[in-house]
């Protein structure tokens, strides 16, 4: 027999640690045990220590997840009652995109780039308009029962995008996109996927189904006794965990078709912020250029303090490139890229770091898990209580899934899942909304939310031409 507690939580990131926090407050004298296989607490975020200078002070930067905005309420909720503060993300200046078959670099101020003329406008703004309408009938919490599933069934965000985007630069940015969000390109992304997720925006090695307790076992033999388990781990983690009774064959079909993305983050310090000096905001979108280089987006990273850095994501089939090479190889890589957009002082920083998130083994990739081609009639099963687990963990968020905000709703809505079955007296009708216990269900598709592609987004048709990428960031750190 193990360790007897009450509930066992499986990850101590946000979405976890929101699990425990919203157990502690409903029911003090709940017995927890939260089960972290690193010798840390963040997950996919992580704040670390890097050189500031060349006399060895350091700054901190985030090598995980980084970017909070106004609307994202539920983690702007813990920054607010934990008193953590915030600060903006520097946007001012003039911006490069290289999109297109020439490659050019081109540079642009204020939100809008040059799409390659009107024609590119004009095809962004009709196909970005599409996007709103579609998105309104797509439901992050069941994307298959949608009006729009049958159409989309099969197409990937590119070869949709095929069919309205003829302009090259315009179909690129869908692809940059997808590298941004999901860390993954384009044509390996479900469309019907793609808008739920915009809809939405606005080692434990056995676990042991038993009755009336779940166990959990651990590598060193240890074992622990539950009347409940919460798991955040994502679904190519869960594939790796034993149940007993084992999943359904539906439920492995759907984790099986959301994979994680490839995604490598790194972040490079200088003396000074140079690009601010010649009137650049630093920011970057590209296709990688000629060669297929390492970049896909970039943003100034200058900390709190003033310690100047940039900031940047090598992303999906670039990542499966450049992760096989040395840290000094793709470093020489990076930096270089950067020179061909702000000049050569970007070949010399101060100190240079990244993070390969696919070769995380308590991750097994970055930043979220997203669902490939093919039918999605089961994808409502992700938050579906299992015998006695309940499942949390940004993934199954109806709210900013994918975000460090949606992980935080997750969390807190399997805490109450199981209050309610353990505890029912301490859980109000109110609580028990958007769980698997609510007792007055949105009907699909009408109880979508109404925040669709604008808000992921930014998208207006006051602002026809604008690069996605751009826009799903300035959302994210709330400057759209």
């Amino acid at each position: 027999m193990g360790e007897k507690v009450d509930v066992v939580i499986i990850g101590a990131g946000p979405s976890g640690c929101a699990a425990a926090h919203r157990l502690a407050s409903i029911a003090p004298d709940i017995k927890i045990e939260i089960l972290e296989a690193r010798d840390r607490v963040g997950g996919r975020t992580m704040t670390i220590d890097l050189p500031c200078n060349r006399s060895g002070e350091v700054d901190q930067w985030d090598i995980g997840g980084q970017w909070v905005g106004a609307s994202q309420t539920d983690v702007m909720q813990v920054i607010h009652d934990f008193h953590f503060e915030t600060y903006p993300q520097p946007y001012k200046g003039t911006k490069f995109m290289q999109l297109g078959k020439s490659n050019k670099i081109t540079t642009y101020s204020g939100i809008i780039p040059d799409m390659g003329g009107l024609w590119g406008a004009l095809q962004m703004a009709f196909y970005l308009w599409k996007l709103e309408r579609m998105c309104k009938k797509v439901s992050i919490a069941d994307p298959f029962s949608s009006p729009v599933a049958r159409e989309l069934e099969g197409h990937t965000m590119a070869s949709y995008s095929a069919k309205y985007l003829t302009n090259e630069a315009a179909y690129q940015s869908m692809d940059v996109a997808a590298k941004a969000v999901f860390g993954s390109n384009a044509s390996s992304v479900s469309m019907l996927f793609f808008l739920a997720y915009a809809n939405s925006s606005g080692g434990v090695s056995k676990l042991l189904e038993s009755t009336p307790g779940s166990a959990q076992e651990l590598p060193s033999g240890k074992t622990f006794e539950a009347s409940y388990v919460i798991s955040t781990l994502p679904p190519n983690l869960l594939l790796k965990v034993e149940f007993h009774p084992p999943l359904t064959k539906a439920t492995r079909f759907v984790y099986e078709n959301l994979p994680m993305g490839y995604y490598s983050k790194y972040i490079v310090v200088y003396d000074k912020a140079f690009w601010k000096d010649r009137g650049y905001s630093g920011e970057i979108v590209t296709n990688g250029g000629d060669g297929g280089g390492p970049l896909s987006v970039v943003f100034d990273a200058t900390t709190c303090r003033g310690t100047p850095a940039l900031v940047g994501f090598i992303a999906g089939s670039a990542d499966v490139k450049y992760s096989q090479l040395s840290k000094d190889a793709r470093k020489e890589a990076v930096v270089t890229a950067l020179s061909k957009f702000l000049g050569d002082e970007a070949l010399n920083p101060i100190h240079y770091e990244d993070k390969i998130w696919r070769e995380d083994p308590y991750s097994g990739g970055c930043p979220s898990n997203h669902a490939q081609p093919g039918p999605l009639s089961n994808f409502k099963d992700v938050r579906l209580p299992f015998h006695r687990v309940h499942f949390a963990g940004t993934h199954t968020a109806t709210e900013w899934n994918g975000y460090i905000s949606g992980a935080i709703q997750a969390g807190k809505r399997a805490a109450v899942e199981v209050l309610h079955r353990f505890r029912p007296a301490s859980i109000s009708q109110e609580l028990l909304k958007g769980t698997a216990y609510d007792p007055n269900p949105p009907m699909l598709p009408k109880g979508c939310h109404t925040c669709c592609v604008k808000p992921l987004l930014g998208c207006t048709l006051g602002i026809l031409a604008v690069a996605i990428v751009i826009k799903i960031i300035y959302n994210s750190v709330g400057l759209a």
